[in-house]
């Protein structure tokens, strides 16, 4: 059995096992293309970027998202480093 950390005000795991997230989201809308989620938009200020448009709603599953092993963009904002805490 492993533990996760879990990071109360994103809601997002954040360690697992000798695991550990790093990075921040670059809301490039990679992952949500990944899974085909029609509720991502181009953002208004900026067209390089995307909103989620149920964002405060969306399913666990993406606001856990990513958890290792998950399939991520190249260039995703986030990765996960082997590390001892």
């Amino acid at each position: 059995m492993q533990i996760a950390l879990v990071d109360l005000d994103t809601a997002r795991i954040i360690k697992v096992g000798k695991l550990t997230l790093m990075g921040s989201c670059k809301r490039c809308g990679k992952c949500c293309k990944i899974i085909n989620c029609d509720k991502l938009q181009i953002d208004s200020g900026n067209p390089e970027r995307y909103t989620c448009t149920i964002y405060r709603e969306r399913p666990i599953r993406c606001a856990l998202w990513p958890q290792p092993g998950d399939p991520q963009p190249k260039d995703c904002g986030f990765l996960w480093m082997e590390m001892e805490i």
